[in-house]
């Protein structure tokens, strides 16, 4: 084994307001730089708007961000698409990245797939994209070698990609009948600790005096989720913990969790977090990039803050209090118009509630895009009609809990409803139907 594993990582975090002159130090000679993110979720839908302008705006910014520090490798740790049958219009934004990246002339691209993608579908253009630098592993590759990317060359080695995507049931076990939940759990994670073991271990063997790094699209026990985030193993059966990669890895680039976040040890392990904040409950995050500094020596590793491109905040108000505090509200400055959830403490819901709102906010620079009405003698409940997202905008949280209601509980067959409901959900979607969150 000749890899190269560097115990000293340094840490660079910067705040939202340092902006791009002064986001990373100047590249040095010998410098391997690459640029790591993941949870794009192009196609998102906030209830019934579209995201699409964030994503232009992010996507825009990301190229000026290679282009102007030298990015030698983008890294794309899962979930490129918010579904497995993507929209022409996704899959647009998807591609003209890709060639942007490519006239660039000097930056490869790694793509993996997350549990929102499929691996099929991102795997098609598969051979194409080979050709403008661009290494896809939608679904897990075997023999463990095939995997893995010496970049930027085998000529010129300076670091080993393993190429590791979500690992689904199938990929990492072998289910068998009357299995217990504890059972179930110890299996997934040695099949998890397996492949990375393995991976460690296809490298080795290449003899090459160079770091490895690794990627992955799972939870980290001890990493903070969002409401936004969708589970494959309910209840945590999909979990690890950072000890499970292997030490010899420098870093592990990690998609599925939208909060940047990490751990730092002998390995580094670390979320990049999604670009854009993709429900409310990410509206006080500090969106970033990672950027990895590889150099013969050691590895620097920097979060690199991402403008926020269009706001989402969360107002609480007294009943009595509405029309003052809606008057008073000025919201954060931003390309786009700031969208807002709203709950109405102290009050019972009422059906109007939507029209009052409408009217104290027509003129105002932003849109209340949620409302959510809380009494003490009744649970929250949120106001459908103009203001989606509700429960009802929701249907997979709704078909997980009929799940367990009705007592299927093991992962494959959990695995295997859930895809055929998403299948059938994207085509009432593709109809105009309900939106899925």
């Amino acid at each position: 084994m000749r890899i190269n594993s560097f115990p000293s990582l340094q840490i660079a975090v910067y705040t939202r307001s340092m902006i791009n002159e002064v986001l990373l130090q100047p590249k040095k000679n010998l410098t391997y730089r690459i640029l790591h993110t993941a949870d794009w979720h192009l196609g998102k839908l906030l209830g019934d708007q579209s995201r699409d302008e964030e994503h232009i705006l992010f996507l825009d910014w990301l190229i000026g961000i290679i282009q102007d520090h030298g990015i030698d490798c983008v890294v794309i740790a899962g979930d490129v698409f918010d579904t497995a049958s993507p929209s022409n219009l996704a899959q647009q934004r998807y591609f003209t990245f890709v060639s942007r990246l490519f006239a660039l002339g000097t930056c490869q691209l790694v793509v993996t797939g997350g549990n929102h993608d499929s691996p099929a579908q991102l795997d098609a253009p598969r051979n194409v994209l080979k050709a403008l630098n661009v290494h896809v592993f939608g679904g897990l590759t075997d023999p463990p070698e095939n995997r893995l990317v010496v970049l930027p060359s085998v000529e010129n080695p300076r670091i080993i990609l393993g190429a590791i995507p979500f690992l689904r049931d199938r990929d990492v076990r072998t289910s068998r009948s009357g299995e217990q939940a504890d059972d179930i759990r110890k299996a997934l994670v040695e099949g998890i600790a397996r492949c990375y073991r393995d991976t460690r271990d296809a490298a080795g063997k290449l003899n090459l005096d160079c770091p490895l790094v690794v990627t992955g699209h799972l939870t980290v026990m001890g990493g903070q989720a969002c409401d936004s985030e969708r589970e494959i193993h309910i209840g945590g059966l999909g979990s690890v913990g950072p000890d499970i990669f292997p030490p010899e890895c420098s870093a592990v680039l990690l998609g599925h969790l939208h909060r940047p976040q990490g751990w730092q040890g002998k390995t580094l392990v670390r979320y990049s977090g999604s670009p854009i904040p993709l429900s409310f409950s990410e509206s006080g995050d500090h969106k970033s990039v990672h950027v990895l500094d590889i150099q013969e020596d050691r590895v620097d590793s920097t979060l690199v803050p991402i403008p926020l491109f269009r706001p989402l905040v969360r107002m609480t108000l007294s009943a009595g209090q509405i029309e003052q505090e809606l008057e008073d509200f000025q919201p954060p400055e931003a390309p786009l118009e700031p969208w807002v959830e709203l709950t109405i403490q102290n009050t019972p819901f009422r059906e109007q509630m939507v029209q009052e709102v409408q009217s104290l906010t027509e003129t105002k620079p932003y849109r209340i895009m949620k409302i959510l009405c809380h009494s003490t003698d009744q649970e929250p409940r949120s106001i459908p009609q103009s203001y989606p997202e509700d429960l009802m905008d929701k249907p997979l949280d709704i078909f997980l809990r009929v799940l367990d209601k009705n007592g299927i509980t093991h992962p494959q067959e959990m695995e295997q409803l859930t895809i055929g409901f998403q299948k059938v959900l994207e085509l009432i979607q593709q109809e105009g139907g309900v939106n899925e969150q």
